[in-house]
């Protein structure tokens, strides 16, 4: 079932990043707005299918160029399908500056956009589609991460010291400091 799950989130992961990873041109056009839905449609139903959700509603494509508050409103809506489901609290990250929505605050402050990345700090409102599919491509790995529990075999933060061992726990009324030497 494991396995399952997170060859699921593999294939959703690759299926999004075809839709938004076109071409890999310099002088490529800005990404638009029925891009940005269908992609967002996509994550959103890969979402709801592995984590057993409803399908999001999300906004109507348009044919122009899709703005920031756009996609930062398409990574709320997504934030807020998922978060239901997140098995623990991650550690803040120190947000640089004073964004100007509170939404982009709070994807920053739990990593779900990258704190010094173009969504962030570019003053341009145009992105192109390499731009907006590595900002997707971060919010899906980290929406991955909070919603399955890690594995303290292949996660190295949650591991003990083979050396020490397993924490043993001093019997009352001794002391746990250890003997002096002379």
């Amino acid at each position: 079932m494991r396995k399952a799950h997170n060859i699921a989130w593999i294939v959703g992961i690759v299926l999004v990043g075809q839709a938004a990873f076109g071409a890999h041109i310099r002088d490529e056009p800005p990404v638009t707005s029925a891009e940005v839905q269908a992609s967002l449609a996509q994550a959103g139903r890969a979402l709801a299918s592995i984590l057993h959700l409803s399908n999001p509603e999300l906004g109507a494509a348009t044919s122009t160029t899709a703005s920031r508050s756009e996609i930062i409103a398409g990574f709320w809506k997504l934030y807020t399908l998922a978060r239901p489901k997140f098995r623990f609290s991650p550690r803040p990250i120190k947000v640089l500056g004073k964004p100007a929505e509170l939404t982009l605050t709070i994807l920053i402050k739990y990593g779900f956009v990258a704190p010094v990345g173009p969504l962030t700090l570019a003053s341009r409102i145009n992105f192109s589609l390499d731009e907006y599919g590595d900002a997707l491509g971060m919010f899906l790995a980290r929406t991955a991460e909070l919603t399955h529990t890690p594995s303290s075999q292949w996660s190295p933060y949650l591991q003990r010291d083979r050396e020490t061992g397993p924490i043993k726990k001093t019997p009352p009324g001794k002391s746990s400091k250890p003997p002096k030497y002379s």
